[in-house]
């Protein structure tokens, strides 16, 4: 009966975890159970026999067939993932049952006890993705840590076993330590994965956002191309309805500045890059509906750079929020963005007014919790000097005086 109850923890633990590394929720229903039960009696029957060795796979082997039907991949997947999926519920095992045995001698029931302990880890991997190291640890120390803390644990260990056992077993310290540093190694390769996944995720994701936008702005540019002569038509005829020169000019004036705001996003086009362009149109004029006039100038286009386009945006944002932030108890609401190339840098220029700063308040602005809206709220600037950080930028800011008036000017050099 124990060993039935060994066996089906072992299946189980085997199947909830295949069921996490191809991403699919697993549902104990009744097909599932059934499958479970049968590779359970094939198992328990050839170990009744006393034919382990080879004939041991033909469960394993099922499993396989199983996931082929189920999960529909390809055999060099399946392979790859079972072999990775052993991997993990042996060495979970096989450290557990080296700290069980410690403490207890019934190797049935150390072998109930493994399987649940086995059950247990991938739930909690499952449940609270325990694999997602945060990104503040830096990737020195990001295996430091946990190796350091087994090592304590392992000379504990030691310790109680000489003190239990009046003896120390060193041929599991010899296998074990290997064994957690392979763990160790896999739930740092399935955080990188994962980060990987998300980014990708959230780069398609903004992709379909912004390609609406850019079809957009390609379609009414071309529509206002069709239009443009007869705009030209307009503007010289009318010397024809105003009778003096005065009302000529104001006219020709209103009606050309009618034009150009109304077509002040087309050189947007020139950017060299639709998600970008498509983006800055779209938040261009989210920031007008409150109210801001934004100025721009491309004088580069952006077809190569070594931050990702992704990124990029979410740099170029956090300024934009920033500056629309800053603008709102002021009288004078305006932004001016400017993106150039200076040297073998590309440079990308977002000004707003702003009342004089002092350096030292400037440098607080790019720490974690400072910021002039309140407590643990200044966030996107020390965000932004993160991304800096990781992608080999430069971050600058500074005033400026623009018309005799202080403007607060961020620079960000690629």
């Amino acid at each position: 009966m124990l060993l039935c109850v060994t066996v089906l923890l072992e299946v189980l633990a085997t199947m909830v975890f295949l069921y996490y590394i191809y991403d699919r929720k697993f549902v104990l229903d009744i097909k599932v159970s059934v499958f479970i039960f049968c590779v359970t009696g094939i198992l328990v029957v050839i170990n009744q026999c006393h034919l382990n060795g080879a004939f041991s796979l033909i469960g394993y082997i099922l499993i396989c067939l199983y996931c082929k039907f189920v999960f529909r991949s390809k055999i060099i997947s399946i392979i790859k993932n079972f072999v990775i999926t052993m991997i993990f519920v042996t060495t979970v095992q096989f450290v557990s049952l080296f700290l069980l045995e410690i403490f207890i001698t019934e190797e049935e029931m150390e072998a109930i006890i493994t399987n649940f302990i086995v059950l247990f880890f991938i739930f909690i991997i499952t449940k609270y993705e325990m694999f997602k190291i945060p990104k503040s640890i830096s990737k020195k120390t990001k295996f430091l840590i946990p190796v350091f803390g087994f090592v304590c644990l392992v000379i504990v260990f030691m310790l109680l076993q000489k003190k239990l056992l009046y003896k120390v077993k060193i041929e599991y310290f010899v296998f074990t330590i290997p064994a957690i540093v392979m763990i160790l190694f896999m739930l740092v390769k399935w955080r990188e994965i994962y980060f990987n996944t998300e980014d990708i995720k959230k780069h398609l994701e903004l992709s379909e956002q912004t390609q609406e936008m850019y079809n957009d702005l390609i379609l009414k540019t071309r529509l206002r191309q069709h239009e443009f002569k007869n705009h030209l038509a307009a503007i010289f005829s009318f010397h024809y309805t105003y009778k003096t020169y005065e009302q000529l000019v104001e006219a020709q004036e209103e009606y050309c500045k009618r034009l150009m705001k109304e077509n002040k996003f087309n050189s947007l086009l020139s950017i060299g890059n639709s998600m970008l362009a498509g983006y800055l149109v779209g938040k261009f004029q989210e920031i007008e509906l409150n109210g801001i006039e934004v100025d721009y100038k491309i004088k580069t286009n952006i077809v190569e750079c070594r931050v990702p386009v992704y990124f990029l945006i979410e740099m170029m944002g956090i300024l934009l929020d920033n500056a629309v932030e800053a603008l709102k108890d002021k009288d004078e609401k305006r932004i001016f963005m400017e993106i150039k190339n200076q040297d073998s840098y590309l440079l990308i220029i977002i000004q707003n007014p702003y009342q004089y700063v002092p350096y030292n308040e400037i440098l607080e602005w790019f720490l974690l919790g400072k910021s002039d809206k309140g407590n643990e709220r200044g966030v996107g600037l020390y965000h932004l000097k993160c991304l800096c950080e990781e992608w080999k930028c430069y971050i600058s800011c500074r005033n400026i005086e623009v018309k005799t008036k202080n403007w607060i000017s961020f620079t960000l050099q690629i």
